[in-house]
């Protein structure tokens, strides 16, 4: 109906007539540049990721909550500082959180499993997916303090991100985190992120203001540097020399 109306100008129309004409020829060229949803890739609900030390399995609350609300409280309240949940004050509430975290449509949650100790040592998810742009954020993560300074940052993010640029052919990966999180600050440029700036007063968080530091990696650097660093220095220094 826009195309057939483009030729067409009544004498004496109004500006707004002309407004419209060019808002439609601009909602036209708009969807004829979109890609066509069949051929879209995204991460799906119920993917297993496995890596030589550490698999991420698909978050199933009914099986799991119990298990990650023990290695995440008491002591280890701190683990929630940063975070817009926790820490929680049973397994009740805990449990919500799962739910929440599982149910999300645009969120991929796994539960962050250890193959040596044959444990469930936390949480990782995909965040704002978008399968048009070719993107998604690494966020939610944290685990048991035993195994903070491990393996296991290092191998949950490397698999995430060869999921990312070589599975799904995505374009970009974001990591986001308080600016006050210094800690988490450094793990993102030390697994290849670079730093794109800070978001002034981008949220509340538990009452209090939070300025977003933002991080991104793009498949060339992937391709480039950071597969290589994963592999030959991070990960599986051993494996590459024996061969």
């Amino acid at each position: 109906y826009c195309i057939n109306i483009y030729a067409y100008k009544p004498p004496g129309a109004c500006p707004a007539y002309f407004f419209f004409i060019d808002y439609c020829k601009m909602s036209v060229t708009y969807l004829q540049h979109q890609p066509d949803p069949k051929t879209l890739k995204k991460p799906v609900q119920g993917l297993t990721l496995k890596g030589d030390r550490i698999q991420l399995l698909p978050l199933d609350p009914s099986k799991d909550y119990k298990v990650l609300y023990n290695i995440s409280k008491d002591k280890h309240d701190w683990i929630w500082q940063f975070m817009p949940y926790g820490p929680f004050k049973d397994e009740s509430e805990f449990l919500e959180y799962t739910n929440a975290q599982q149910s999300n449509p645009n969120t991929v949650a796994f539960t962050i499993f250890d193959v040596q100790s044959q444990q469930k040592i936390g949480v990782v998810s995909i965040l704002n997916i978008s399968a048009i742009f070719k993107r998604f954020e690494i966020g939610g993560i944290w685990f048991t303090p035993t195994f903070h300074r491990t393996y296991a940052n290092t191998e949950t993010c490397y698999l995430l991100l060869k999921h990312a640029f070589e599975d799904l052919g995505y374009r970009r990966v974001e990591w986001k985190c308080d600016n006050r999180h210094s800690k988490s600050k450094a793990a993102a440029q030390r697994l290849g992120f670079s730093p794109e700036g800070v978001f002034r007063q981008h949220m509340m968080i538990k009452g209090l203001n939070r300025d977003t530091a933002w991080f991104g990696m793009i498949d060339k650097d992937w391709k480039d540097t950071v597969k290589d660093k994963f592999e030959k220095k991070m990960l599986y220094p051993k494996k590459v020399k024996d061969n």
